[in-house]
């Protein structure tokens, strides 16, 4: 099954977000291979063992609810802030 860039978008989010990888890995894999969501999924698999969002709900990785969202990208910026999946840019200056 092929997806868009918005779920290939909020796949990223997730990996970054849950410390599956970091941004220079996760630039390096797709120089190397595309920015294809089959690459996410080996380093989902390859770093946590895990095969799917939907075995990484099961196994409480992450909230079932947010995972269903994000496969369909359903999911929006402001309901990923609001669970602390995404990163605020201008809050850097506050303490």
């Amino acid at each position: 099954m092929e997806y868009g860039t918005m779920f290939i978008d909020r796949f990223e989010i997730f990996l970054l977000d849950n410390d599956v990888c970091t941004e220079d890995e996760l630039t390096l894999v797709e120089q190397i291979n595309g920015r294809d969501e089959k690459w996410l999924y080996k380093i989902l698999d390859c770093r946590t063992g895990l095969q799917s969002l939907e075995q990484a709900a099961e196994e409480n990785f992450i909230m079932d609810a947010v995972l269903q969202d994000l496969d369909k990208g359903l999911i929006s910026d402001s309901r990923l802030e609001e669970l602390g999946l995404l990163e605020e840019k201008d809050n850097d200056d506050e303490e």
